[in-house]
């Protein structure tokens, strides 16, 4: 029995981590030929974001949306910058885009990943697998001694 509670500690302490520091993340987003770039930004939960968003369209106007986060700037003239300041409160895939007509191309995804969220890996399944050998050697060493 002391063998199988070893074993469970020791599972409990693989799946369950410390909480990961929220940081700060600077992203620059560059309106250019219709696209926008990069079309993916990663952050964590609760971390501090500054979208930093640059028209290199000199003669076009574009607009920022992520709705997700309820962010939105209006009217971005060419050659001009604009700041989008949010925590990262919700986990999750958010897309970023432009709303003005015939910019549909102009996307992107904003992913919030939880870094406490644990899901089964390897390591679990063979911890599994040794629980199950422990319990099963107990129960054969358990029908030896009874005899």
């Amino acid at each position: 029995m002391k063998a199988i509670a070893s074993v469970i500690a020791l599972a409990v302490l693989l799946l369950v981590s410390g909480n990961a520091a929220a940081a700060d993340r600077t992203f620059v987003i560059e309106y250019k030929n219709i696209a926008l770039t990069p079309a993916r930004i990663d952050v964590n939960l609760n971390d501090n974001v500054k979208i930093v968003l640059y028209n290199n369209d000199t003669l076009v106007l574009h607009d920022f949306h992520i709705d997700g986060y309820n962010i939105h700037r209006y009217n971005i003239t060419g050659g001009s910058m604009v700041w989008a300041n949010f925590t990262a409160s919700t986990a999750g895939s958010f897309e970023y885009r432009c709303k003005f007509v015939g910019h549909e191309t102009m996307k992107g995804t904003l992913v919030v990943k939880d870094p406490n969220a644990k899901t089964p890996g390897p390591e679990f399944v063979v911890l599994l697998s040794l629980v199950a050998v422990v319990v099963a050697l107990t129960r054969f060493r358990g029908k030896r001694l009874n005899r």
